[in-house]
């Protein structure tokens, strides 16, 4: 007994070299020191210039409904909840917030590893192990963060059932705090929250013992949820929509890459290996399987997370892979004594960890070394600013302000009252200061569902609907782009008017009373995958309920993973080929608008005038087939799809007047009667650098078109894009030249040259943007020839014609 106690004693005291203040400051300052790393990778401490503006936007929204308190069971519905401001970026007066719920994060999080790192053999390899954990955890470009939050329920796992089963240690407290924490962040992390904290709970009942990270959890849900300002009696409708938007998500968010089945079996491979070092480390017991039950829980969600819309989402899936084989592998190696259980471990570790370096290499063409490498660099960038805003600088502010993203002058003029933007760039009327009045799913392309759109046509009838409207279509993924907020279309053509079309929004007034619209019921049947169905001739446009049929291997495989995406083809009577595109399965069921196709927001406002029949004779679809993607008909839907076609009835209104409108109106008759002769990109409409609409002729192209009898002067608009002159490879020039045609017979044509100008924007800035001229027509003309030729190197001749008005 006196020789087991010496050893123990020896075992516990501190090494004898060196000075035992120096070993105390080693033994506090490690773990200190890695406390501070971990703040300062947690935490984002500096606003990297959001990638796109559809991102920047919804986070914009969510710092702005904090502090105006809107209510995320009534008043906004999202994929984030009442916490997801604090995801990244921030405003100002949220900072304070932003630094908070990450502070909690990496306190349970650092107290949870720093506990697991006692578990390896040496207190050298256990500080080690931690900040291998802490880097890959921090690495920067990782997917919103939320391979941050997310490892939080795989700590609270190892840790109950490997480290210290214990019900009330603080660590554990901090990371159930954490959990309830994140899953009012994501609503998604709901479901990863939620396994674990069951399984312990049950472990901890059967032991006849209080379930203590349970009530934690739901008290600290509770707590926060009112902390952000949001009653008790939202809670059900929050959790009731935001479960519409998480069901809806495989089919309405789906994307597929190339590697698709490599990945997802490496992925796959990756996941057994640690499961089967979970159970191992715990051989036979109860305890493997609700471990088992609780990794099943994260993977599954963490899964779906990345395979479901496979692109950078990959990086959630594969980083929160490695650090919790990381976390389990420590915690399982004092427990393995055999050499093929250690090596299960070191396979597992190092297989994770170099999948999510391959998937940071596909991703992002930079591998997980130099991700890491990254996470290092920033530490005194991130100490720097920790000091100055504990300090009260002003540089946050002055920070925010040149990240602030102005609204035109032009535009801003324009609104009256409450002001809504769709589809996305929401960050320009919060950063403007705008009485901004959003619809409950504020970016269209959330609402992925019937009930979803069917949310925001509700607001749109009812009294909180904005006055003004900028109206834009920036559908994503190649939806068919009435789907997206489908619902709310006739609503717009019936509530609200087009004032503006000269912005880069189209700019909508409400009305001062609504016209209203009717579905006139037009045929109902039954559609066959890849069969072409023709649409019958109506006056108005034509509304669509398509009903595809899931077989109930479909459903199983969309339970736990994604169906394969459905398209819709469409035959316009333009003439031109089956145009595809993606076809969003639940909205289809509401309803949508099938003909037209509406690719843009001058021909939404289009919609209004009377004369629309004729002004859209081109893109109206003749028409339509739904077919699967992968191969046209599917084990996982019905061959037959049920099809209800209405006329979509409506009182239009004059819009020639509508500033913008009569140019782009007449700039569409002009190319109804225009003649392609030659070509070498398509010649097409489009949007100039200011939002303006244009005929888009790269350089060589030459245009046949008639002059209308009488028409003695032609009034016309030229000029380049921006990204011709301003990136690195320049044009070189394009010359616009127009010819005046007097004869058309079997031999050609004959004429003269009339008018032409060089321009070389790269080099004359009197060249960029739009140039106008007035030309007058010689009395022999019968038509015109609209020519662009490029410069000796034909380099980015990115030219277009605008504002044809003949008088």
């Amino acid at each position: 007994m006196e020789s087991a106690n010496a050893t123990s004693s020896a075992e516990a005291a501190p090494p004898v070299t060196g000075s035992g203040g120096s070993w105390r400051l080693a033994r506090l300052g490690v773990p200190a020191a890695l406390f501070i790393y971990t703040l300062c990778v947690f935490v984002p401490w500096t606003l990297p210039p959001p990638p796109d503006d559809l991102d920047a936007s919804w986070n914009a929204v969510l710092h702005w409904a904090f502090v105006h308190h809107l209510d995320f069971g009534h008043d906004l519905v999202f994929t984030y909840g009442p916490w997801g401001f604090v995801i990244v970026r921030y405003l100002p007066s949220t900072f304070k917030w932003v630094v908070a719920a990450w502070t909690v994060f990496s306190v349970g999080f650092f107290a949870a590893i720093w506990k697991i790192s006692r578990e390896l053999p040496s207190r050298a390899w256990g500080a080690a192990w931690a900040a291998l954990v802490i880097t890959v955890a921090g690495a920067p470009l990782r997917q919103y963060q939320d391979v941050r939050m997310d490892v939080l329920s795989a700590l609270l796992l190892v840790i109950h059932f490997y480290v210290d089963d214990r019900p009330w240690p603080a660590g554990k407290v901090m990371l159930s705090f954490g959990m309830a924490w994140m899953s009012l962040i994501k609503f998604s992390s709901l479901f990863i929250s939620l396994p674990v904290v069951a399984v312990v709970s049950v472990d901890q009942i059967a032991r006849r013992r209080i379930p203590s990270m349970l009530i934690v959890y739901v008290a600290g849900y509770l707590g926060l949820w009112l902390l952000a300002g949001q009653p008790l009696s939202s809670l059900a409708p929050y959790l009731r929509h935001s479960w519409i938007v998480a069901q809806g998500y495989s089919d309405g968010a789906e994307l597929v890459t190339l590697t698709e089945h490599v990945d997802i079996v490496l992925f796959a491979i990756t996941c057994g290996l640690l499961l089967a070092t979970a159970v191992m480390a715990l051989g036979r017991q109860r305890k493997s399987l609700l471990v088992a039950a609780g990794l099943m829980g994260i993977l599954l969600p963490l899964f779906k997370a990345g395979y479901v819309r496979h692109d950078l989402h990959e990086l959630i899936a594969t980083a929160s892979v490695a650090l919790i084989s990381l976390a389990v592998g420590a915690a399982a190696w004092p427990r393995t004594r055999a050499i093929a259980g250690r090596g299960l471990i070191l396979v597992s570790c190092i297989g994770s960890l170099c999948l999510t370096s391959y998937s940071g290499t596909v991703s992002f063409r930079t591998s997980e070394p130099v991700f890491m490498l990254l996470t290092v660099a920033q530490i005194p960038g991130s100490v720097l600013t920790a000091i100055r805003w504990g300090a009260g600088s002003a540089s946050f502010e002055e920070q925010y302000a040149r990240l602030r993203q102005t609204m035109p002058a032009e535009l801003k003029s324009e609104i009256v009252g409450s002001v809504d933007k769709y589809s996305t760039g929401q960050r320009a009327l919060v950063d403007s200061g705008l009485e901004y009045s959003p619809r409950p799913v504020f970016q269209s392309y959330l609402a992925y569902t019937w009930e979803l759109s069917r949310l925001n046509a509700e607001f749109l009838a009812g009294p909180r609907a904005a006055r003004t409207v900028l109206f834009g279509m920036q559908p994503i993924d190649r939806n068919y782009p009435s789907l997206e907020d489908a619902q709310s279309w006739p609503e717009l053509l019936t509530r609200y008017d087009p004032i503006d079309a000269l912005q880069s929004s189209l700019v909508l007034r409400r009305a001062e009373a609504p016209r209203g619209f009717t579905l006139i019921p037009l045929g109902a049947g039954e559609g066959r995958m890849s069969h072409l169905i023709r649409l019958p001739d109506s006056d108005d446009p034509i509304w669509a309920v398509i009903r595809p049929r899931v077989t109930t291997l479909g459903a199983m495989r969309r339970a736990i993973y994604k169906l394969p995406a459905l398209l819709l083809g469409v035959e316009t009577q333009s003439g031109r080929d089956l145009q595809s595109f993606r076809l969003l399965r639940s909205v289809g069921e509401g309803g949508f608008l099938l003909s037209p196709l509406v690719t843009d927001q001058l021909e939404f406002a289009t919609l209004y005038a009377p004369e629309w029949k004729e002004e859209m004779s081109t893109s109206r679809v003749v028409k339509f087939a739904v077919a699967v993607s992968d191969t046209g008909n599917s084990p996982y839907f019905e061959p037959e799809y049920s099809v209800e076609l209405y006329s979509l009835h409506y009182p239009h209104r004059d819009v020639s007047a509508v500033p913008g409108m009569g140019g782009y109106l007449s700039l569409r008759k002009c190319f109804k009667s225009m003649t392609v002769m030659h070509a070498d990109g398509a010649v097409e409409f489009g949007f100039g650098d200011e939002g303006e609409p244009i005929l888009s002729a790269q350089a060589r192209s030459q245009i046949f078109l008639p002059i209308p009898t009488g028409a003695t002067r032609l009034r016309i608009g030229f000029g380049m894009l921006q990204e011709s002159y301003m990136g690195a490879k320049k044009t070189d020039g394009v010359e616009f030249r127009l010819g005046a045609v007097d004869k058309h017979g079997a031999d050609g044509l004959g004429g003269s040259l009339i008018w032409s100008r060089s321009m070389d924007p790269a080099n004359r800035p009197a060249d960029r943007g739009t140039q106008t001229v007035e030309i007058q027509l010689p009395a022999t003309a019968l038509a015109l020839v609209l020519e662009t030729n490029p410069g000796p190197l034909h380099q980015k001749s990115d030219s277009y014609w605008t504002e044809l008005k003949f008088r």
